[in-house]
């Protein structure tokens, strides 16, 4: 699995909105089991960050927006570890 991290955004992320600074994380996550990725985490949420996630091709994208980088960090952390995870448990599927 090869990831492509990229923060968004001014000031590595965060960007002015209504007055109010939203941090942005976008993560693409390039894999044979994009599929199974997706429909493993697309239900997930995350209680203090807004979450988008989108299939394409064999690439799944990941963004995430929260008020303060404390929540997009943690936000972030869980959809990396859960895509992970699935990836890895393909692993010991597949042998």
């Amino acid at each position: 699995m090869r990831r492509q991290d990229i923060l968004q955004g001014e000031g590595h992320g965060s960007q002015e909105n209504k007055g109010e600074v939203m941090h942005r994380a976008s993560v693409v996550i390039e894999s044979e089991r994009s599929d199974v990725i997706y429909n493993a985490i697309k239900q997930e949420t995350a209680p203090r960050a807004g979450v988008s996630i989108k299939r394409e091709g064999k690439a799944v994208k990941i963004e995430i927006s929260a008020e303060n980088a404390s929540n997009l960090r943690a936000a972030l952390n869980s959809f990396l570890k859960w895509a992970d995870l699935t990836d890895k448990i393909g692993d010991v599927v597949k042998k």
